[in-house]
């Protein structure tokens, strides 16, 4: 839990550090930005972007989006939604103080692992925690004794067969 809290709050962190435009660019869809740098730029500088103080924000240049994908170890960085991509990305600006620019491509592809693990290993939890509460309800609707369908037709069985009909209990116990 306490890991868990402390992703979270990287999480808001990371959002927080990100240029508005490198932001915008990279959870645009294809559609908007063309898939290139030239046409996010235009589509993001297109954006009523105001800085905290209520000011406009200065236009980004397409150079400016390929140099971030570049310090990331990436080809482009334009229209990767989902996620993912953003939360390493802003991981890595906020890590990059851990051995500067050099390592941003590091941390970024880091990120990306371990957002692939914590995810994989929620979904491994969740089905475990999904089997057990099947297996639990459906258990005790099988094995409600015998007063319910079940029990009934198990205790019923050995009493009746095709050939013979009903055979009394005393008769199977010998007597």
């Amino acid at each position: 839990m306490l890991t868990e809290s402390f992703v979270a709050i990287m999480a808001m962190v990371a959002a927080v550090s990100i240029d508005q435009h490198i932001y915008f660019a990279m959870n645009a869809p294809g559609a908007s930005t063309g898939g290139t740098p030239e046409g996010a730029a235009d589509f993001v500088n297109g954006l009523p972007l105001l800085t905290p103080g209520g000011g406009e924000v200065p236009p980004i240049d397409p150079a400016r989006l390929q140099e971030v994908a570049d310090s990331v170890g990436e080809e482009t960085i334009v229209s990767r939604t989902g996620g993912a991509p953003t939360l390493a990305f802003g991981m890595s600006e906020v890590m990059s103080v851990f051995g500067g620019e050099g390592l941003k491509s590091f941390w970024y592809h880091f990120a990306v692992m371990f957002e692939a693990l914590f995810i994989l290993t929620t979904v491994d939890a969740g089905t475990r925690v999904a089997r057990f509460m099947f297996s639990d309800a459906i258990g005790n609707r099988l094995r409600d004794g015998p007063d319910g369908p079940p029990g009934v037709w198990g205790a019923a069985w050995p009493q009746w067969t095709p050939r013979t009909g009903p055979v009394r209990v005393a008769r199977r116990a010998g007597a």
